[in-house]
């Protein structure tokens, strides 16, 4: 009987802890919230079929259990979770967690809120505010006050003038939304109080003194960036220089160059400005580097004449094709000379526009190079339709193209090892061209020759 008797009690002990628990679900927009349960295996997914008043049974095997709910609208939220009654806290980023849900436990989950009145006062920062709008329409905060409806969105836009650390609404942190460009929330409750941590950005702008022995010689820029030629300023004895554009830029003005180009800071120290080669242009950035004052001496250039010929085989061979010169002109291009032809051409070019960039696209190709300088084959870059590199001429060269490879083939070895002679250079390695009427020591094929 002993025995019996304790083998029913065991029985039911074990009906007892193996019985599944049920809580019980209320969610007034099911299909505007997430719902998860917690599990061995982590948060599952769990689907709320019903909405308003009609229950959502969910079953669990352990005595207590935790339930995640996350908004589907994440600017837009959940209103209110509630467990038998008492309010659950929402964690930061909007998604609330019942923990120790038990058999018979009731939940509520409200999504949508009582339209109300809400005030929103701001309690510090809102100078660095430059807008604040409301559902898409724009609002004063006057004497730090706006007034909303419960669940309106506010964006608040950033001040140029100021560095923002951070925006709290209620004691929480809120991002910067980028792709919007401006922090975002929504009002859920009466008496919502923003903070916002700022700093004003500090004035920059700086007066620097231009000591310039030629202001005709020069044009001077300020730019956001340094690769970017800025706006043109007047090269007058001073300027003054914006935080957004800290960048300061000397070219030199057509038929000048630039011997020095040097900065002065505070502290008197002088420095190089930075080169770039690309735009041919000097540059500082004077705020980072505290510039004072910018020091640059120039010099007109003498303008040497170098007349090259420039020979096609059969213009219409090339797919496409460009000359440029060092200072970026286009003499059989855009800039209004004539179009590259068949046959013989001159192209006349200052010293200082040397070297001349060229740049060839073949319908075909069967050579390792198409270009001949004075008949000797120039050393470019290739590809298998294309070559491309710096030439650099002398009075008198003869540039050939060839874009018919058939004619590549007929030049012959002898005719290039005779007319290779027609190289001369200088006692310091410079090639002059055969016409070079100058008297003097000079390297022909390797001697020393006296012309």
């Amino acid at each position: 009987m002993k025995k019996s008797l304790f083998l029913l009690l065991f029985l039911s002990a074990l009906s007892l802890t193996s019985k599944a628990a049920t809580a019980t679900v209320y969610v007034d927009k099911s299909e505007s919230v997430d719902f998860f349960v917690k599990t061995a295996d982590g948060w599952t997914l769990t689907a709320l079929d019903n909405a308003g008043e009609t229950p959502n049974s969910v079953r669990f095997s352990t005595a207590t259990c935790d339930f995640m709910f996350t908004p589907i609208d994440m600017l837009r939220g959940i209103y209110r979770v509630t467990k038998n009654d008492e309010t659950v806290e929402r964690a930061a980023d909007g998604s609330y967690i019942v923990a120790g849900v038990k058999d018979g436990d009731v939940i509520r989950v409200t999504v949508e809120s009582p339209v109300y009145d809400c005030n929103v006062t701001f309690a510090k920062g809102l100078e660095a505010i430059s807008k604040i709008v409301v559902n898409d329409t724009q609002v004063t905060a006057a004497e730090g006050n706006i007034v909303v409806k419960t669940y309106d969105q506010v964006q608040l836009y950033p001040n140029a003038e100021y560095t923002i650390s951070k925006v709290d609404v209620n004691g929480k942190e809120i991002s910067f939304v980028a792709a919007s460009g401006c922090y975002a929330f929504n009002v859920v409750e009466d008496n919502t109080v923003v903070t916002i941590t700022a700093e004003k950005k500090s004035s920059t702008a700086k007066t620097v003194t231009a000591n310039i022995d030629n202001s005709a010689a020069v044009k001077l820029y300020l730019s956001a960036k340094y690769y970017n030629v800025g706006d043109a300023v007047s090269a007058a004895d001073k300027f003054e220089v914006a935080a957004d554009k800290p960048f300061v830029q000397v070219a030199p003005a057509e038929g000048y160059k630039i011997l020095t180009a040097q900065y002065v800071d505070s502290k008197g120290n002088t420095a190089d400005m930075t080169y770039y080669s690309f735009e041919d242009l000097y540059y500082v950035n004077a705020i980072e580097k505290d510039v004072v004052a910018i020091n640059i001496t120039t010099q007109k250039e003498v303008a040497q004449t170098i007349t090259a010929t420039l020979w096609v085989d059969d213009v219409t061979l090339l797919q496409g094709y460009f000359v440029r010169t060092a200072d970026r002109k286009f003499p059989f291009d855009s800039d209004g000379g004539p179009y590259l032809a068949t046959g013989t051409q001159t192209l006349t070019i200052t010293a200082a526009q040397n070297p001349v960039r060229l740049n060839l696209d073949f319908n075909k190709r069967s050579v390792s190079n198409n270009v001949y300088l004075n008949d000797v084959r120039v050393n470019l870059d290739e590809d298998d339709t294309s070559v491309w590199g710096d030439i650099t001429l002398a009075d008198g060269d003869v540039l050939k193209i060839y874009a018919d490879p058939e004619h590549v083939t007929a030049i012959s070895n002898a005719a290039t090892t005779t007319r290779s002679q027609d190289n001369i250079f200088t006692l310091q390695g410079v090639r002059v061209g055969k016409n070079n009427k100058s008297r003097g020591l000079y390297i022909v094929n390797g001697k020393k020759v006296l012309r």
